[in-house]
């Protein structure tokens, strides 16, 4: 199941923006990543496909993708070679 198919209602109003090589669905009209673009539209939601991509910021699924659970030994190793790089 896709997003679209799981939240959206056909007749729900979203947002696109003219960008067809991106087309994205926006559910919220102040949306950050929507601003950008000069030429936005309203349309219903049933006019999409269900495998449409809905944007991750508007929905709020873009902090559930965030993961600071990474390994920083390459970059401390980095930091204190240039540290001692620069004490010389």
């Amino acid at each position: 199941m896709s997003y679209k198919s799981e939240h959206i209602d056909d007749d729900q109003t979203i947002w696109v923006t003219s960008s067809r090589s991106s087309m994205c669905l926006h559910v919220d009209p102040d949306c950050q990543n929507l601003k950008r673009s000069e030429k936005i539209y309203a349309r219903k939601a049933g006019i999409y496909h269900d495998g449409a991509r809905v944007c991750l910021r508007c929905t709020g699924r873009a902090k559930e993708r965030q993961s600071y659970d990474y390994d920083t030994s390459y970059y401390e190793a980095a930091k204190a070679a240039g540290k001692a790089e620069s004490d010389d």
